[in-house]
């Protein structure tokens, strides 16, 4: 199978792949989080500030109070998110199906949960990167501008590469889907 990873998901992309070589038939990282191998545990302010907000107990802001809140707030940040990340400044999810999902509480819980594991996680696959190879299968990192921490993400196999996707900015899969699916189809051998 083909593994593809965007941003913080290249993290376990990698590690996927790391773990069950013979699974993997290749790999495609979308502008991953520019954690080059040998970077160590980084500090990230993103993780701090949901870090703090579980531990302050943020779970609790339900009701009717707060319901209100989580159900603009959420989706105001998913818009915002996709105004400054995309090329097209609008998101092109119905608004009706982000508030039904970034209107919850779970949903909200589990992206400040994923943010404030962001350091533990890149430690984990630095403990990887160390003692477990790369299969040796088509490797692809995608990004809108190239940079030397991609480059060095590329450079982990002898069969990766850093493609820049002019048109584009974090969210490529959304600027330019076309380019995604090219190097999906590169890396499964069809193209």
């Amino acid at each position: 199978m083909v593994l593809v990873g965007h941003s913080m998901a290249a993290l376990h992309v990698e590690a996927w792949a790391r773990l069950r070589p013979g699974r993997v038939a290749g790999l495609v990282l979308v502008d991953p989080d520019p954690v080059a191998p040998g970077g160590g545990r980084p500090f990230d302010p993103a993780s701090v500030v949901a870090g703090w907000a579980l531990r302050c107990g943020v779970h609790r802001l339900s009701g009717r109070r707060w319901g209100s809140v989580l159900g603009w707030g959420g989706p105001l940040l998913r818009r915002g998110a996709m105004a400054v990340t995309t090329f097209g400044r609008q998101d092109r999810a119905p608004g009706r199906l982000v508030r039904r999902v970034y209107g919850r509480l779970p949903v909200g819980l589990a992206v400040l949960a994923e943010l404030a594991s962001f350091p533990e996680q890149v430690a984990r696959v630095q403990e990887l990167r160390e003692g477990t190879a790369l299969p040796d299968v088509p490797f692809e990192v995608l990004a809108p501008v190239a940079r030397p921490e991609l480059e060095a993400i590329a450079g982990m196999s002898a069969r990766g590469r850093l493609v820049v996707v002019p048109g584009s900015r974090h969210m490529v899969h959304v600027d330019r889907p076309d380019a995604v699916a090219l190097a999906v189809l590169r890396a499964a051998g069809l193209r």
